[in-house]
């Protein structure tokens, strides 16, 4: 893959030695990988971008060298080098470790991973929405026991298999990033392009204009693969980026900080975890709300495997909970 290092520094954010875009999770590589797994939809653009390109030669002639390189890789060794996975290949390498991609699925989900992150989100729910102080301690020590679980099952994980996956899909993840940030290729959509310069589309980076390709480029996925469907709302992305934002985020803290000692930490994970539920939360209820079907992802042969919800509605945060009650 192409090294895309220079094209999206992350001022304020952990970078990796070559610069490139990752969530800001310090040096836990689990969570880095489920913030790139929840926001697989990346990927699978990919190949359908460069697909764009080559039967359009007027639109992108302004393409720049670089790009163009990318995309030549995403058409043309996708599926077939150890570095450029399709979804297929993905989903094999990641599914072991940390299940269905929650990105790319709102059913229910009784892989090991989400059972014990779906307990600690629970429970952070059951503290936040407790209706009196009575329990208080009794519901931030449950919330402590199940952290304890979550803990003990990432760890078990996190090592050279993790390592590998990490390595084996964070390149071209950027990729993708570098194509979308390019003025040149974003103009021959007739779209602004998505935000450079900064962690988009980690930590809260919320940029419409990123979404809008995202959009794009999914609903000509769906041509291409011959399917009369309606196209993926790009509220769909944005809700997308608060479940990897903030499910990394949680990853990160148990894994860097152990079990919340002190009532303070405590509130610090369980503000994480209980945003991360109702992210997801988000995300299912918008999806079937809009009683539509699911979009497919492109793979090195064309095929379609995984699915993505064509909508989603944001709901709004119980931010005031968390701050009243933590």
């Amino acid at each position: 893959m192409t090294d895309s290092a220079s094209e999206h520094e992350q001022p304020g954010a952990d970078n990796e030695p070559d610069g490139s875009s990752r969530p800001n999770t310090g040096d836990a590589k689990i969570a880095w990988l489920y913030g790139m797994w929840t926001l697989d939809i990346l990927p699978q653009i990919g190949p359908v971008a460069a697909q764009i390109y080559e039967a359009n030669p007027r639109l992108f002639r302004d393409v720049p060298e670089i790009v163009a390189e990318i995309l030549a890789v995403f058409r043309y060794a996708t599926g077939y080098t150890e570095d450029s996975l399709n979804s297929t290949q993905r989903n094999t390498l990641i599914q072991p470790i940390l299940g269905t991609s929650d990105g790319l699925s709102q059913a229910i989900l009784n892989d090991d991973f989400h059972i014990v992150a779906n307990s600690m989100q629970t429970a952070a729910k059951e503290y936040v929405q407790r209706t009196s102080d009575t329990g208080e301690e009794q519901l931030r020590e449950a919330f402590r026991d199940s952290v304890t679980t979550f803990r003990q099952y990432i760890e078990t994980l996190n090592g050279s298999v993790v390592d590998n996956a990490y390595n084996r899909i964070h390149g071209s993840f950027n990729d993708v990033v570098t194509v979308l940030q390019d003025r040149a290729f974003a103009s021959g959509l007739g779209l602004p392009p998505a935000p450079s310069g900064a962690s988009w589309p980690f930590n809260l980076e919320v940029d419409h204009n990123g979404a809008a390709l995202v959009e794009e480029l999914a609903a000509r996925t769906s041509s291409s693969n011959g399917v009369s469907r309606p196209p993926m709302d790009r509220t769909i992305f944005t809700v997308t980026q608060r479940v990897a934002h903030y499910g990394s985020q949680a990853i990160a803290y148990v894994l860097l900080n152990g079990e919340p000692s002190d009532n303070d930490a405590a509130a610090t994970l369980i503000g994480l975890a209980y945003r991360w539920k109702t992210a997801l939360r988000d995300l299912a209820v918008g999806a079937q709300g809009a009683g539509v079907p699911t979009l497919g992802g492109i793979s090195g042969n064309g095929s379609s495997p995984a699915g993505v919800p064509a909508s989603v509605v944001m709901a709004r945060e119980s931010e005031r909970a968390i701050r009243g009650r933590s």
